[in-house]
């Protein structure tokens, strides 16, 4: 009988951990998804020049400022969603969780090289004011911090998401701790952005492929808010 409300006991306090930590699951995809907008819509078109205008940067300083931070804030996300995930996918196959957990924060590390890159750029056009150097001279250094800070955002937001949503829908899908249509949808969309980052290394930008995750990710973040994981899958794997 103690043994009985020891397991019930048990089975509770996993309950009350499950459901807490799908609660900021959910709340750190929404966060990811808010602060990556925001963080474009301050960036403005100051970056899509050919060369990179100096001057441009120099104008928008604050709004590519803002966006550093935003992106910061995107990384810190990124890393806590594989860091929460991991105890829950864990039960199910722990190899698979750690991987989770190693390619988001593979993926936060590249989006702050980016964040470095782009705050570099910042502090080259402020040089670039005080009249010290010439707009030849510092176009390659501009052009290469540019190039570092778009293949680091592009290869850990679309290549290592997509890796990390393949991994985390799979996983998802086998526990059933969402319905399964959900984590189908999940491991489409992870196919498509991992496409969508491959197809963008030879200089391509077939966008419409982001779509079904960006939604996707959406729809599983309410779910995880409302709802949370299902249960008795989990309590019949602690």
């Amino acid at each position: 009988m103690a043994e009985d409300n020891e397991e019930e006991e048990k089975g509770e306090e996993n309950g009350i951990y499950h459901r807490k930590t799908a609660i900021i699951v959910g709340l750190l995809f929404i966060i990811a998804t808010a602060i990556t907008i925001l963080g474009i819509v301050f960036m403005g078109s100051s970056l899509e020049d050919d060369p990179i205008d100096l001057v441009k940067v120099a104008d928008n300083e604050n709004g590519i400022i803002i966006a550093v931070i935003c992106w910061t804030v995107l990384a810190i996300s990124v890393a806590g969603i594989g860091f929460f995930m991991y105890p829950i996918l864990k039960k199910y196959n722990e190899g698979l969780a750690l991987g989770y957990f190693a390619l988001r924060l593979i993926e936060a590390i590249l989006i702050l090289v980016s964040v470095i890159s782009l705050q570099s750029l910042v502090t080259l056009s402020q040089e670039y004011g005080t009249g010290d150097y010439s707009p030849t001279g510092l176009e390659p250094p501009t052009t290469m911090l540019m190039a570092l800070s778009d293949w680091s955002f592009i290869i850990g937001t679309m290549i290592f998401l997509g890796l990390g949503g393949l991994v985390l829908n799979f996983i998802l899908y086998q526990m059933k701790l969402i319905p399964s249509w959900l984590s189908i949808w999940g491991f489409i969309g992870g196919a498509c952005v991992l496409l969508y980052g491959l197809i963008s290394l030879f200089g391509h930008d077939p966008a419409i492929l982001a779509a079904p995750i960006a939604v996707q990710e959406m729809v599983f973040a309410v779910f995880l808010i409302a709802k949370g994981f299902n249960p008795p899958v989990i309590n019949n794997r602690t």
